[in-house]
């Protein structure tokens, strides 16, 4: 639980722009929930590492997320 908890952010500490209306947002709301179930779909679909940075990478950006409020993403173990 402490590795997930290390690579969160709380939505309370985010911004975004909803990419369906393109309202800015923040804690709460519909766009809060759309927000979760995507990067609900991401987690589930990953299949690797790789895949998951690049589907949460890519959700960032639709979400226009600025990339400073979040952690770093995971990295392989060598």
């Amino acid at each position: 639980m402490s590795e997930i908890q290390r690579f969160r952010t709380k939505t309370s500490e985010l911004t975004w722009v909803n990419p369906i209306d393109g309202v800015p947002g923040g804690h709460g709301g519909n766009a809060s929930g759309a927000f979760h179930n995507e990067l609900k779909a991401v987690i589930d679909n990953s299949k690797s590492l790789n895949e998951f940075n690049k589907g949460v990478t890519a959700l960032r950006d639709r979400w226009k997320i600025d990339p400073s409020l979040l952690p770093e993403l995971p990295r392989g173990r060598n």
